[in-house]
């Protein structure tokens, strides 16, 4: 991490002085300003792992109904968002790379050890993007799927145990939802 603030320290000073001594267009000063203050959000990354002990409580509290969700309805909770997953895993690094690489190439002083940090920060952002869609993707389902559920148990006649327990499972969604 220190490296890397160092780093972009080392880009944000380098990119002043040659705005500094540049005589060029406005429009590529403010587009150099711009870059440089996007780097910025790098440095709050240790704000992040202060938040990963509740991330960490969240995908905890999945497992956990999972788990729980097995025992009562005795088969695994059909998500089918491997294809989804793989494909933000691997589309948003080479498409962030690649929009990265693009903007950069047509700067006036493109240097090719600049593009590192953006590169990192796009993904990054994209990737926390791709995270928040699979949660509410997966959120969806599951209530979905437990409403379903749960009227099958409401139309069965049966024991009383098992529409309180998919009602506790259903609160248990609920918090996820609230925690996410």
């Amino acid at each position: 991490y220190l490296l890397l603030i160092s780093y972009i320290l080392y880009l944000s000073l380098h990119k002043v002085q040659i705005l500094r001594t540049a005589e060029g267009k406005f429009e590529e000063a403010v587009i150099e300003y711009l870059f440089t203050v996007y780097l910025f959000p790098m440095i709050v990354v240790p704000i992040m792992w202060y938040e990963t002990r509740k991330i960490a409580g969240v995908l905890n509290g999945w497992v956990d109904f999972e788990v729980t969700y097995k025992k009562l309805s005795g088969h695994v909770l059909p998500l089918h968002l491997y294809r989804k997953s793989l494909a933000i895993a691997i589309i948003i690094p080479i498409l962030s790379t690649t929009s990265v690489i693009i903007t950069h190439v047509t700067m006036v002083d493109f240097k090719l050890v600049q593009i590192i940090p953006y590169v990192f920060l796009e993904i990054l952002t994209y990737i926390l993007g791709g995270y928040w869609y699979l949660l509410c993707e997966t959120l969806s389902i599951c209530a979905k799927i437990l409403a379903d559920d749960f009227q099958l148990a409401l139309r069965h006649i049966g024991p009383a145990g098992k529409v309180a327990e998919y009602r506790a499972l259903w609160l248990r969604l609920s918090k996820l939802a609230r925690d996410t």
